[in-house]
């Protein structure tokens, strides 16, 4: 998902927060293979339904391969075993699920599609999940409103005509989103004590912010250790939640997670793209990052660290602070103070325009393996989990009895904490349960109030919201783009340049060489043509 000199954080906005490498791997001869299965799918299930009437046909018993990204959760075999209690019962299948770790996803995700490995499902999402980039290679099949209409009716039935609009790639569908939408921007997890020590009550702004970080440095601490979380999150994170008066926003599907090609979000009237090096607030950030390097407050070794580790870093005593979603910086910090009372951790929200974007409905969602030999099948299981409060229950709180249990007024009370990974691709907002909270810590008390202040102020919605950028056409030239990254992106995010106006200059260069010019003119005709389409 920048800075004038003292308001840089307060301005850049894009909509993701990860590197997406797919678009690299989209030679033509790989479309060409699996474009054609889409049809025979498609037709398959078509004929399949004439033969069936209205009723699906589960006599056959089948097995549900879905890949989710994330790391397993102890005790997943247990939660999976009675999950498949009930899709046994419901729709005679059963699911396997396999996972690709956090750190694994962007170098393992199109080697399952150009392996044409046997799989059915498979967690995405727009921009840092890879969906537009498969979208362009041919790998997921497409759902037409008949297809999802039949084998998915609860899901079609509660998810609002905007959620289906998101998840569109040139006019058709190719993702259940989920039926959830939030305002969670990022939020800086500090330690406090340091800010004490270091003459500070309160952060509030950027300014604030910048000044603690560099203070820690001038005191032998490091504001930050991890390239990937601190800042890349205050360049693109923490803006990308609609927290910038010019109204920056990155354009979905774009290169390196959106970091290069911006719309005017604030501007319902403007869908003229512009580039990062048209912003002096990129310049201007960068000499920032070189100041708070110059100073001590980034670690040397800042470009070799694992994003992975970025809690264990603060809770070690070896950063000041890290940067994440707020309702997962607020369980680490709770989770920190409870090992580490003396850091006095508490979550900060420092953005100097409240106004927040809401997160889109495809933001967490599942496809369907081009290739899989059991598309009604796959659909009807994505249907069950999206849509049955047992399911729900036990992939986001674990079994009933043994992690939680339920309160005479719905709410649900903890037992044994299960730590829930990655069920948010068909997390249902209506059935997700509130946790009764009798003693509450002075960070979710912070939350609570934070969370309030988001609600309120929802950023309005933008038509290129919903847009998705296809790659095919200049796929070649989104490799080379994304390439430049480990030369010249992150080193100028960490200050680890000597001279930031001269790699600013290099990058430029190597971006257009890269053919960045081509790809902003393909998105200015897409964008074009799908403003046209919506008059």
């Amino acid at each position: 998902m920048k800075k004038n000199s003292k308001k840089l954080l307060a301005l850049l906005l894009s909509a993701s927060m990860t590197v997406g490498v797919l678009a690299g791997c989209g030679a033509k001869s790989t479309n060409n293979e699996v474009a054609p299965a889409t049809e025979n799918a498609n037709e398959a299930i078509s004929e399949k339904s004439e033969a069936d009437g209205n009723t699906p046909d589960i006599s056959e018993h089948v097995d549900i391969t879905m890949y989710l990204v994330g790391d397993t959760p102890e005790t997943y075999s247990d939660i999976l075993a009675k999950v498949n209690e009930i899709t046994e019962r419901e729709i005679n299948a059963s699911l396997n699920v396999k996972w690709l770790s956090w750190s694994e996803h962007d170098a393992k995700y199109s080697l399952l599609f150009s392996g044409k490995e046997d799989f059915d499902l498979i967690f995405t999402a727009p921009a840092w999940c890879h969906y537009e980039q498969t979208v362009a290679l041919g790998g997921f099949l497409e759902l037409t409103e008949d297809m999802i209409s039949k084998y998915m009716p609860d899901v079609w039935a509660q998810l609002p005509e905007v959620a289906w609009k998101q998840a569109k790639i040139n006019g058709k569908i190719y993702m259940m989103p989920a039926n959830f939408i939030e305002v969670n921007p990022l939020a800086a997890t500090i330690r406090t004590d340091w800010m004490e020590q270091f003459g500070f009550t309160d952060i509030k702004s950027w300014d604030d912010m910048f000044a603690f970080m560099k203070a820690c440095g001038e005191n032998g601490k490091n504001a930050f250790a991890v390239k990937e979380d601190n800042p890349w999150g205050l360049y693109i994170g923490c803006i990308a939640e609609g927290c910038n008066p010019k109204g920056y926003c990155g354009l979905s599907g774009t290169p390196s997670g959106n970091s290069y090609i911006f719309y005017n979000g604030y501007d319902a009237d403007s869908t003229k793209l512009t580039s990062l090096f048209d912003m002096e607030e990129f310049r201007n950030y960068c000499h920032q990052m070189k100041e708070l390097a110059d100073a001590g407050a980034i670690p040397d070794d800042v470009l070799a660290t694992n994003f992975e580790e970025r809690q264990t870093y603060m809770a070690g005593g070896k950063a000041a602070y890290f940067l994440w979603n707020t309702g997962t910086a607020r369980n680490y910090a709770n989770e920190i103070n409870a090992a580490h009372p003396e850091c006095k951790v508490q979550i900060f929200n420092f953005f100097e325009d409240d106004t927040f974007l809401a997160s889109k409905y495809t933001n967490n969602g599942m496809g369907i393996n081009v290739n899989t030999k059991n598309p009604e099948r796959a659909m009807m299981m994505l249907n069950l989990l999206a849509t049955n409060q047992e399911i729900m229950d036990l992939t986001s709180l674990g079994i009933q009895g043994v992690n939680w249990e339920l309160n005479d007024d719905g709410t649900y009370s903890v037992l044994q904490p299960y730590n829930a990974s990655n069920y948010w691709e068909w997390r249902n907002g209506d059935m997700i349960r509130n946790l009764y909270n009798p003693a509450a810590t002075d960070v979710d008390k912070k939350y609570e109030q934070m969370n309030e202040s988001y609600y309120q102020n929802i950023k309005p919605e933008h038509m290129l919201d919903y847009f998705g950028f296809d790659t095919t056409a200049v796929s070649t030239q989104v490799a080379a783009v994304e390439a430049a990254d480990d030369t010249y992106w992150y080193p100028l995010l960490c200050g680890q340049v000597d001279d930031v106006d001269a790699t600013i200059d290099q990058f430029k260069v190597a971006l257009e060489t890269a053919g960045l010019q081509d790809i902003i003119d393909e998105a200015q005709r897409q964008v074009d043509e799908y403003m046209s389409a919506q008059k």
